[in-house]
């Protein structure tokens, strides 16, 4: 992470920012969890540091973003974003029953009457992209940086799950109704992930190639 930040000071607008993240390890415990997040998120310090890197962001970093996100949202909102394992416990319910009905619905299931639901999506193993459902307009919006469609497994998935709780209209997929950067590197699509989210929810500055180096220190730095 310093090599990184070291490299990233030749830029003269980022220098304020790698000073501000240099200092932070001087007293930046090593090996712990990062304090003031909620306990459904077990954000290393040795993760917190890999923000200040051109490698992925793991699932505890992305939902440490989005937590971070989900705070400032505030809880009488009525926007979701689900934690980025959901849909995983999604795949394995399907394989295992027709229809969707656990034993009890998780808290974002039971609050599900929120106008607009966000998944942080992992596909293919080694990319992230983006879901919006409009529970308003029955609409599903699906962002990828790379520019690809939405996969029909994952689509399939989302409409047996929404259709479990209790909404039987097949939601129509259209195109994003936000801004979805493109990357032209192999590792950005989980920062542009956060930095859609934190953008359209937030009003934070929207990714862009150029400031690449810098929304990961801002994130490095927010967490």
């Amino acid at each position: 992470a310093q090599a990184w930040l070291h490299r990233a000071a030749a830029a003269a607008d980022l220098i304020d920012p790698v000073n501000e993240c240099l200092a932070m390890f001087e007293y930046l415990p090593w090996d712990t969890i990062v304090p003031g997040l909620s306990s459904a998120v077990q954000l290393t310090t040795e993760d917190l540091a890999s923000f200040l890197s051109n490698a992925w962001l793991n699932d505890e970093m992305i939902n440490a973003g989005v937590d971070y996100i989900l705070q400032r949202v505030g809880p009488g909102s009525r926007i979701r974003i689900l934690n980025c394992l959901f849909i995983q416990s999604l795949r394995n319910a399907h394989g295992k029953q027709t229809n969707y009905h656990p034993p009890s619905f998780s808290p974002i299931e039971r609050a599900i009457h929120a106008n607009f639901v966000w998944f942080p999506l992992h596909i293919s193993g080694n990319h992230w992209t983006l879901l919006k459902i409009d529970l308003l307009t029955k609409t599903i919006a699906y962002a990828d940086s790379l520019g690809g469609t939405f996969l029909k497994e994952e689509l399939a998935l989302v409409r047996w799950w929404l259709k479990g709780l209790g909404d039987c209209a097949k939601f129509e997929v259209i195109k994003p109704d936000f801004p979805c950067p493109r990357q032209h590197d192999s590792s950005s699509c989980d920062i542009i992930v956060l930095s859609i989210l934190a953008s359209v929810l937030l009003n934070f500055d929207m990714w862009t190639s150029e400031t690449a180096q810098a929304q990961r220190t801002k994130w490095f730095l927010r967490l």
